[in-house]
């Protein structure tokens, strides 16, 4: 007598699969097609849906390949810092301790200031 097929799937055949095509699909994905069309090529090998296919590209490819970083016209790095003695110094503080540099705090919400209207624009 033939067995029948189970018809409940195993858990992890979706990561295997993606794994046995992860060489097609990075090429795909450095060649510039989107995700969703690079699945749609490999839909029958692959049988997973789009959600579970963005998590292995995620797990897998992108975190696992480096992201090159941005360069300026001139070359260098940006975010490059100058070291010049006024810029060592402007960073200090009274101890010599390296200070954090202060960022502009915007207040949030309304804030009503009664001496900036004119009282000739309210009547």
């Amino acid at each position: 007598m033939a067995k029948t097929p189970n018809k409940k799937r195993m858990k992890g055949l979706g990561r295997v699969r993606f794994f046995a095509h992860i060489d097609a699909i990075r090429t795909q994905l450095e060649a510039g097609w989107p995700k969703k069309a690079v699945l749609d090529n490999l839909a029958a090998e692959l049988d997973m849906s789009y959600q579970q296919f963005l998590r292995y590209v995620l797990e897998y490819i992108e975190k696992s390949s480096p992201k090159p970083k941005p360069k300026s016209a001139a070359g260098r790095h940006v975010g490059k810092v100058e070291s010049s003695p006024h810029a060592v110094a402007a960073t200090r503080g009274a101890k010599g301790e390296a200070e954090k540099p202060k960022t502009e705090q915007r207040q949030r919400g309304f804030v009503f200031d009664p001496t900036a209207v004119d009282r000739k624009d309210l009547i």
